[in-house]
């Protein structure tokens, strides 16, 4: 496997219909006054309807061959703006929130999955939140992984002449990676039909 077949976009499933965390999560800080977000790995924008719903702004985060895929699906406005995951990491705007939804178990590097975590929790205000989702053996995946490799400690899935990545996590595993990564403080953790949900604050 060379570098060039490693494609992430292609590891998360492709959904129309919002993710419920977004849903949940969205109502829950809207309630506390959070006002402008980021999402992180926004992918075919499913949870934009969602978050333009409950804030002010929402900048939108994906990697530059997700961007022009989806750049001519960003609606007009100043209240929406999409940033290349470089951008985003230069940045010196402030978030009330990050949502990174179904994302931390795309990436095959232990590394990657520690620096986008911390990428998060610099671009978060103090006392902001990180939403986070993970799916947990999701049957997408489960079907796929059966017959799948590991590549390092995820599995490897093959579309066609390019891979993608599953990491399977256990909550105690997932929280304590977040723990050993940042300084962010779990608030709150929930589970809804094969996701790990968790809101994480900012000290």
């Amino acid at each position: 496997m060379r570098p060039k077949d490693i494609q992430i976009e292609y590891s998360a499933l492709s959904q129309k219909i919002s993710a419920y965390s977004v849903r949940w999560a969205s109502k829950c800080l809207a309630k506390q006054g959070v006002t402008n977000v980021a999402e992180v790995g926004c992918g075919r924008l499913r949870n934009l309807s969602v978050l333009r719903e409950y804030f002010e702004t929402v900048d939108l985060v994906e990697t530059n061959n997700q961007i022009k895929k989806i750049r001519d699906l960003v609606p007009e406005s100043n209240a929406v703006n999409l940033l290349s995951n470089e951008e985003f990491e230069k940045q010196n705007t402030k978030y009330d929130a990050i949502f990174l939804i179904s994302v931390l178990h795309t990436l095959p590097y232990k590394i990657d999955r520690a620096k986008i975590l911390q990428v998060c929790e610099s671009n978060l205000n103090n006392g902001g939140i990180l939403v986070l989702d993970v799916p947990q053996s999701e049957n997408y995946y489960n079907r796929r992984r059966s017959t799948s490799r590991k590549f390092n400690d995820v599995w490897l899935i093959r579309h066609g002449d390019r891979y993608s990545f599953y990491k399977s996590y256990f909550r105690a595993e997932l929280n304590n990676f977040v723990r050993d990564s940042t300084t962010l403080e779990l608030v709150i953790p929930t589970f809804y039909s094969k996701h790990l949900i968790s809101l994480w604050r900012c000290p």
